[in-house]
């Protein structure tokens, strides 16, 4: 499996008062990168259980200004009992980082209002679609 990219090119409305990316819109973009990845793998959701996401810790490593293209790098590269943890990073036209995350999402029953554990064969669906961390190809 590779990682997935999605383009992201900043809109006025996410610029802040000192004149960069405000750093709330890192989150969505982050966000939009799983939604895709979530969108390419359609046999991972149902009406019943879906992720939600547990934990984002993100690092902050350029600013990024108005117009800037940027690259949301997105991989899947831990599987656990009932929760999935993304690598993402965000890259410039120079292929600079940034900024880059660690995303946990379980795997939440929309009835039961709470997490659950992956049925197996889900978990090797998961397993197989894992990523090495050295497949991100950021500086």
């Amino acid at each position: 499996m590779s990682v997935l990219r999605t383009e992201v090119v900043v809109r006025p409305s996410d610029i802040d008062q000192l004149g960069h990316v405000n750093n709330a819109r890192y989150l969505e973009y982050l966000e939009w990168g799983r939604v895709r990845w979530y969108q390419s793998h359609p046999s991972l959701l149902s009406p019943d259980v879906n992720f939600a996401v547990a934990s984002i810790h993100i690092n902050y490593r350029r600013e990024v200004k108005l117009d800037a293209r940027l690259t949301v790098l997105t991989g899947l590269v831990r599987v656990g009992n009932s929760s999935i943890t993304f690598r993402q990073e965000i890259v410039d036209e120079e292929g600079q980082r940034v900024a880059d995350a660690e995303v946990v999402a379980v795997y939440f029953h929309t009835g039961l209002r709470k997490s659950v554990p992956f049925p197996a064969e889900l978990r090797a669906q998961l397993e197989a679609k894992r990523v090495d961390v050295s497949q991100f190809e950021s500086r």
